[in-house]
């Protein structure tokens, strides 16, 4: 079903007169690929109205007037410089009495002795407290979500003293939404509303404003005013049905006669007087005819004449030419098509108003829901389209999560007039919002000047020269990656970053030696010669192999359960073929983002082909009850016990394509817990300094193999894993595979 974007008059004006029946003009669909209007049209005119009230809170941090040299000192939120006002620190304290007064010396010893938070979390939320705009950087598995929700808990502490309101909780994705506020709700937090309706939480159902609204009773003075607009919106409905037909067919006979007896009676007179049947026929000496096509073409040929229509309207039809006939039949045709457009305006307009009184009605009880709120969680995109009703909410703070990942169009959207203290938890080292046009990326050299992809999280962490820097803190403890996997990003990202002890004491991979390798190879990257979208994204036939052997060697140990072992691969094209590679074998999970990706770009399989895939996993599961596969893109913020990469990318030229930046590289390598096992050629990967570095620490650890390097135990995996390997491995790989899985010797 196609709608206009905007209901402007003009353009139903030229629809109504190109697209009816009587037009046979070829009409085109224009298609934007990569582009839903409806998705940022909100946030552009959020921003327009921003524009015109100048009302952007902290503006002189985020676009200030004048030059800033150095760091910039960021006051207390203005609620908490009241006379008298110190943050209860209780929920941070483990129910010790603990105060916090912005501007004052704050005494930690209770905090660090009490917390369940480590020092850097405690210095981040005691931090982010004390600033108005307060900003933290949160490296992979450090514990943003959980330092988010520390900090969120401590504000609901303070909500009333402080007369906060409800507190907005602003995320990119759904997904990332639905993360937060399940821990939120599992922390034991009520009153907690989610806009949206694309939730797929089941224990976050009953919470979103949707079914909350529709428990609680409108006023007697509400319901009888919807009851009045449901009646008035019924009839404006009817008129518009009423008026469709004239509409689409503007030049039908039945069209033509109501037209003539309100506007020319003397011509419908002469038509229509004698009677017509219900088709516009009549008989005339057993004979039927249809009237107005009998006029049109039935001129004497003795009458040649071409008066003007304003000369014709007054003259008799049976004495007029055929072109006089014509021309007077396509006037009455055009003014008959004006009125009804006319009329269909008004209507519509009534309709339009109608309905904008009762989405009023419905704001109000949205309205009454969202102020008895404690949070109210919400995307960049629900809130610009939700922004009328949130600014009435007046609430005091928001918090943004993974701000390193939203456009900076979105996060000033989201910062609503009322917002005293805002708190963007993000990391600029991992990936930047996306954005379809190359032109307009930082690291296109001709798109720098508009760097659409980076954050407002990024811009004032690392201003350009003349704005502020505003300080941050890091948290800096991770308790996801075993050791020398987080090596890998501390050494080249992160030199702060510390294991938790938990980290250390994670068990081998089984069956395999290593617990970290990269399976370095030569093999070429499929060179596609058609024009289909696949062949706008890359492939590697042999890593894909390579990946289905890697994985049914690990599923074939048995310990593993759905959500231990993931795929991921950083093009859709590749994501598609491990997908059709490795469904034969086990259940898939594709996530919701990549499968729109993937459809959006025309790589997903027919709904046939996909329905008999799943029937035949059923009988699978018994390996492994799901197998994740996904994009680098869309894993951000997840993990799994083991990774399995394929890098993709095996060319002369050595081109990296999409991992050529280090946010990229730091997501991709910083997902796995126990292992991780990266399929790619060295070569092509080295040109990119990250990436060299990378392999020199691998190289360094001896974990740079050319081939897999699986354990010896039990001999039965052995066998199995040595028949998988030898349908894709060449001689010699299979040779030197058999000898080190059977004599442990390389």
């Amino acid at each position: 079903m196609l709608s206009p974007v905007e209901d402007d008059s003009e353009d139903i004006t030229w629809i109504n007169n190109h697209l009816g029946k009587t037009h046979k003009l070829r009409q085109s669909l224009v298609e934007f690929p990569g582009i839903l209007l409806p998705s940022f049209r909100p946030t552009l005119q959020a921003l327009q109205k921003m524009s015109c009230t100048l009302d952007l809170p902290f503006s002189q941090f985020i676009a200030p007037d004048i030059q800033y040299a150095g760091d910039v000192d960021i006051p207390a939120p203005a609620y908490s410089r009241r006379p008298g006002f110190a943050f209860n620190l209780e929920t941070l304290a483990g129910g010790e009495q603990l105060r916090l007064t912005p501007g004052q010396p704050f005494n930690d010893n209770t905090l660090r002795e009490k917390s369940t938070l480590d020092d850097a979390q405690q210095l981040s939320t005691i931090s982010a407290l004390r600033s108005c705009l307060a900003l933290i950087q949160g490296p992979p598995g450090t514990g943003k979500s959980y330092t988010g929700v520390a900090i969120i808990k401590a504000l609901l502490k303070n909500r009333n003293s402080a007369k906060l309101g409800p507190i907005i909780c602003v995320c990119y994705t759904n997904h990332a939404l639905d993360q937060l506020l399940e821990h939120l709700v599992k922390d034991g937090v009520e009153q907690l509303v989610r806009l949206g309706s694309r939730s797929k939480s089941e224990l976050l159902q009953d919470l979103t404003l949707h079914n909350i609204s529709r428990e609680v009773r409108p006023t007697k003075i509400e319901g009888y005013e919807k009851y009045q607009l449901y009646a008035k919106l019924d009839i404006a409905l009817d008129e518009i049905e009423e008026l469709m037909p004239g509409l689409r067919d503007p030049a039908h006979w039945s069209n033509v006669k109501d037209s003539l007896e309100k506007h020319h009676y003397g011509h419908f007179e002469q038509l229509f007087g004698c009677g017509v049947d219900q088709d516009g026929f009549q008989e005339v000496r057993g004979k039927k005819f249809n009237i107005l096509n009998s006029w049109v073409k039935g001129a004497p040929k003795r009458i040649t004449s071409t008066r003007p229509i304003p000369e014709l309207l007054g003259f008799n039809l049976n004495e007029m030419s055929g072109p006089e006939r014509l021309a007077l039949h396509r006037y009455w045709v055009q003014q008959n098509t004006m009125e009804l457009t006319r009329h269909f305006l008004h209507v519509l307009d009534s309709y339009r108003h109608i309905n904008d009184l009762l989405k009023k009605c419905h704001q109000e009880l949205d309205l009454r829901c969202l102020l008895g709120a404690h949070i109210i969680g919400v995307t960049t995109t629900g809130l610009a389209r939700n922004l009328d009703i949130l600014r009435r909410v007046r609430g005091k703070v928001v918090v943004f999560e993974e701000a390193g990942e939203v456009l900076e169009a979105h996060t000033l959207t989201a910062l609503l007039p009322s917002v005293e203290h805002a708190i963007l938890i993000g990391d600029h080292e991992q990936l930047r919002p996306q954005i379809n046009t190359y032109e307009f990326q930082y690291d296109n050299p001709r798109g720098a000047k508009f760097s659409l992809d980076v954050s407002l999280f990024e811009r004032l962490v690392h201003p350009q020269p003349g704005y502020p820097k505003l300080p941050y803190s890091s948290l800096e403890v991770q308790r996801r990656m075993y050791p020398s996997i987080a090596e890998l990003v501390r050494s080249t990202l992160y030199p702060k970053l510390q294991d938790h002890p938990s980290v250390s004491t994670y068990p081998e991979v089984d069956g395999m030696r290593k617990r970290l390798f990269w399976l370095d190879h030569n093999k070429r990257e499929d060179v596609s010669s058609s024009s289909t979208a696949q062949s706008f994204s890359k492939t590697n036939a042999w890593e894909v192999e390579m990946t289905a052997a890697l994985v049914s060697h690990l599923v074939r140990q048995g310990i593993y359960r759905n959500e231990d072992i993931a795929v991921l691969t950083p093009y859709l094209g590749q994501l598609q073929k491990l997908k059709q590679r490795l469904r034969s074998s086990f259940a898939i999970v594709v996530g919701d983002r990549d499968l729109e990706d993937l459809e959006a770009k025309g790589l997903e399989g027919d709904g046939e082909e996909e329905a008999t895939a799943t029937q035949g996993n059923v009988r699978k599961t018994t390996l492994l009850n799901a197998l994740r596969i996904a994009s680098v893109d869309n894993f951000q913020g997840e993990e799994a016990k083991v990774i399995v990469i394929s890098l993709v990318r095996s060319n002369d030229e050595r081109k990296c394509g999409f991992l050529k930046t280090s946010n990229r590289i730091n997501v991709l390598l910083s997902r796995a817990r126990h292992g991780m096992y990266i399929i790619g050629n060295t070569h092509t990967a080295r040109p990119v300094p990250m990436w060299d570095n990378v392999i020199t620490i691998l190289e360094n650890d001896g974990n740079i193999v050319t081939h897999a390097t699986l354990d010896a135990e039990p001999l039965s995996g052995v066998a199995m894993a040595v028949n998988a390997f030898a349908k894709i491995a060449s001689q010699e790989m299979k040779t030197a595979i058999s000898r080190t899985l059977i004599t442990g010797s390389a």
